[in-house]
Order: C-alpha cells, then sequence, then structure tokens
C-alpha cells in the first residue's frame, strides 16, 4: 500500500480558487521514480469510481502518482455530488488546461508539495479520461515536461454541441446539464462557449495530438463507448505521429464497466491497466 497525502493548490495567481489532489507514493519511491499525474473528465473527480484503485495500481508498478480535482469541478472535499454548481457554470476547458500546466510548473518547481520536493526532477507522463484525455493532450503539447501521455476514450473535440444548441445557449446564458449519477440539474455558462468557439483551433484535441511529434502517445478507447464513439479514436490516431500506439478495447463501454461507488476491477479496466502500465514503462 501507499501513502495517500491529500493536498490543495491556487493555480491561478489571479483567482481565488483551488484545486485539491491527493499524491500516492510508496516508501521504495526515489528519485527515478515515474510521476503520474492523471485527470478526471466532464462531470468527474478524483474520487470517482476508478480514479482511486488506478491510483494505487501505478503506485503499485513504482510510479508516484498525482490525482487532482480541478478547481471548477463543483466538488467538495468528501463528497460525490457537485455541491458547488455555480464553480461547474463558470468553468472553461482553457481553465483546465491553465490549471494542468501551472500545477506542472510547481511540480517541476518543487513548490507544490513538500513530500514532492526531492522528486522535481523526476520524469512526468500524463494521463487522461473522457475530456481529461483532451485536456491531456493540451498539456503535453504545451508543456516539454511531460515526458510520455497516455489517453482513455478521450475526446477528439470540445464543441460537442449542434449549432441549434448553442444559439439556445447563447440566447439563455446557459446550457443545461443533467448529472445522470445524482439527477443533479446543472449548466454551463456563456464563458465556456466563447472558450470551444473564439479558442477552437488552439484547444482541439486532433490538433494537439498532431503537435506530439516527439513525445510517446498510447490511445486506449472502448468498442462500445456510447459516450464517446470510437471514430474519436481513429481521429485523434490519424493525426498523430507514426510513433502513437493505439488500443481498442473489445465489448465496453466509457468507464470500462467500472461504476461508482467502486464496486471492483473490470477484465476491461485490467486491460487497459496492463497496457497503460506497459507503456508507461518503456
Amino acid at each position: 500500500m501507499s501513502d495517500c497525502i491529500p493536498f490543495v493548490f491556487k493555480p491561478l495567481a489571479h483567482h481565488h480558487d483551488t484545486m485539491t489532489g491527493d499524491i500516492r507514493l510508496t516508501k521504495s519511491a526515489t528519485v527515478r521514480s515515474p510521476i503520474l499525474l492523471i485527470l478526471h473528465g466532464f462531470k468527474g473527480f478524483k474520487d470517482w469510481g476508478f480514479f482511486p484503485y488506478i491510483a494505487e495500481h501505478f503506485t503499485c508498478h513504482d510510479m508516484i502518482t498525482i490525482t487532482i480535482n480541478f478547481s471548477l469541478n463543483g466538488y467538495r472535499p468528501n463528497s460525490d455530488r457537485i455541491e458547488a454548481p455555480e464553480d461547474f457554470h463558470r468553468n472553461t476547458i482553457s481553465r483546465e488546461i491553465s490549471e494542468t500546466l501551472a500545477l506542472i510548473e510547481a511540480l517541476q518547481a518543487g513548490t507544490l508539495h513538500p513530500s514532492l520536493h526531492e522528486y522535481a526532477n523526476n520524469p512526468l507522463s500524463i494521463l487522461g479520461h473522457s475530456r481529461g484525455g483532451g485536456i491531456a493532450l493540451a498539456a503535453a503539447a504545451r508543456s516539454s515536461h511531460i515526458m510520455k501521455a497516455a489517453i482513455w476514450n478521450s475526446v477528439a473535440t470540445f464543441d460537442r454541441f449542434s449549432p441549434r444548441q448553442k444559439l439556445q445557449w447563447a440566447e439563455s446564458g446557459a446550457f443545461p446539464v443533467e448529472n445522470a449519477r445524482t439527477g443533479q440539474a446543472l449548466s454551463l455558462g456563456l464563458d465556456y462557449l466563447q472558450d470551444i468557439t473564439k479558442n477552437e483551433l488552439s484547444i482541439s484535441p486532433v490538433t494537439m495530438a498532431a503537435q506530439l511529434l516527439h513525445t510517446p502517445l498510447l490511445i486506449v478507447h472502448a468498442e462500445q463507448d456510447m459516450t464517446v464513439p470510437l471514430r474519436e479514436a481513429h481521429k485523434l490516431r490519424d493525426s498523430s505521429s507514426a510513433r502513437t500506439q493505439f488500443h481498442v478495447i473489445a465489448r465496453t463501454g466509457h468507464t470500462f464497466g467500472a461504476v461508482h461507488p467502486f464496486q471492483g476491477s473490470t477484465p476491461a479496466l485490467d486491460e487497459a491497466l496492463a497496457v497503460t502500465t506497459d507503456f508507461l514503462k518503456q
């Protein structure tokens, strides 16, 4: 078992919002142990379902892991419901990219948390699920510190809305979102719409994947993903370099059969973990 160390981080100097996270490392960690930053997706949080489990898995393979809550995901410590819908409402893709990059800079500077100070120069990789995969690609394209990137069931575009939806969104000032797991009625604000519209090319996961010329990339996708169709994984693979590794997991969906609260691993999740562990240890 690893030690799990909670931390709080203020990513952006001009905002008061804070990220929360967990650092997991074993007593055998050294200055050569790879660090893996794990990013959740839309309506996700660091303690959802398989995230603590996979973080523990990677620490058992001699890695140091960091799981995080983006500052505006709406969750609060020790809660599995969105407690701050107003934060969720004002979140943006560019905000999550900026927060990821700020956290990486603090990690490299040795200021993220005292427990990581001696590991500041350790090799860094990133893993993102769903929308977090797109954020991971953007971070890897922008940060020279990231040595490898892995994405699970990643989106190929952040613009997932029809012209009619965007028109109604612009007129009303909000786009309604339901959290099916909790039954909560949420919304995205105009800042989100303006971000994906004005910054479409600069935040596009396909564009970011194409820029990873020297960063090894692993794309893992579920064959029967109904949330992010497999065709999006093919778009990412087709735009990326020849060194990209591509793996489809048959007969499974967006969360590889895992649920929240976590009920244990599944064959599909085990496969995703095995492929990703091999990639990260190469």
